[in-house]
């Protein structure tokens, strides 16, 4: 997600005894400018539409949905790898779970390392992106579909991430049900690294531009609710604009932004031990709270 301040990284272990059951921001051109005022859909009461818990299944429907951040650059690919690696302590040939795998970036990488590698996720679009960039790159990779919360997997995996801000897109009964699922697929002493949001750390409510129609295929508008402060929830309205088509597209994104003392009582819950805590992936700093 864009403008974070600060990621909560908390890599975890599985536990050996069992779990319990605002002006807009102007844009690039007098084109982006004329569109910026007219694109989005707002309810009455001056705040974007209000978005349903059943929100994520257009947005990851849609192989587009990753054109307003664009795609990371191999030297940022790299950097997470490298991070995840050696946080999880992974020993060579490892068999690894990426959850939420999406385009298949991180997996497609520790495949080439020769890790065995689960890429998990519910879109099928997003899946079959993947799998063709494997069979063009020569890389083996098992690709599963399926929900986060109902993962059917059982002491397989030496470790598992939850990366690119994934976590807490449900309830937090639901959000539950996939660190509990998260549990059962690691093996004992398995290891778990998620990322996090500390609290109001996503954008200031209001709007930002991203692209310029002068040079882009796509374009989009990012449309910030103020921070929901009794659900913990940041929320975010996408449009997509098609330069080249005139298309445009409407997505949404809420997730629970979980403090570290309600992380530590989930995990703890769902059976997994504490073991690190990061505020950065770039450098290891350490965790301050204060995002």
């Amino acid at each position: 997600m864009p403008n974070l301040r600060e990621y909560t990284w908390c890599c975890w272990q599985r536990c050996r005894s069992t779990p319990r059951s605002d002006a807009p921001a102007p844009g690039p051109g007098d084109r982006a400018q004329q569109w910026l005022g007219s694109s989005s859909r707002r309810d009455p009461a001056g705040g974007t539409a209000l978005i349903n818990e059943d929100w994520w299944q257009t947005t990851f429907g849609d192989l587009d949905y990753w054109q307003w951040e664009g795609t990371p650059s191999p030297k940022r690919t790299l950097a997470d790898v490298g991070f995840i690696e050696q946080t999880l302590a992974l020993p060579a040939g490892a068999r690894l779970l990426d959850i939420a795998c999406g385009l298949g970036r991180h997996a497609l990488e520790f495949g080439r390392r020769g890790y065995q590698v689960t890429a998990f996720d519910w879109s099928a679009p997003f899946l079959t992106q993947a799998q063709q960039q494997a069979t063009e790159t020569g890389v083996e990779l098992t690709f599963v579909r399926g929900d986060m919360r109902a993962m059917e997997f059982r002491s397989e995996f030496d470790g598992a991430y939850l990366w690119e801000n994934t976590f807490g897109m449900f309830s937090d009964a639901e959000n539950l049900a996939v660190l509990r699922g998260v549990a059962r697929a690691l093996k004992p002493a398995g290891r778990f690294l998620v990322s996090n949001n500390a609290p109001r750390t996503l954008g200031a409510p209001g709007r930002t531009w991203r692209g310029d129609p002068e040079k882009d295929e796509w374009v989009s508008l990012l449309e910030y609710e103020p921070f929901d402060v009794r659900q913990h929830r940041n929320s975010l309205l996408i449009t997509l604009w098609n330069t080249r088509t005139g298309e445009r597209k409407q997505h949404r994104w809420s997730t629970r932004e979980y403090t570290f003392p309600e992380m530590t009582r989930m995990l703890s819950e769902a059976g997994l031990c504490f073991t690190e805590v990061y505020g950065d992936d770039a450098d290891w700093s350490d965790f301050r709270g204060d995002g």
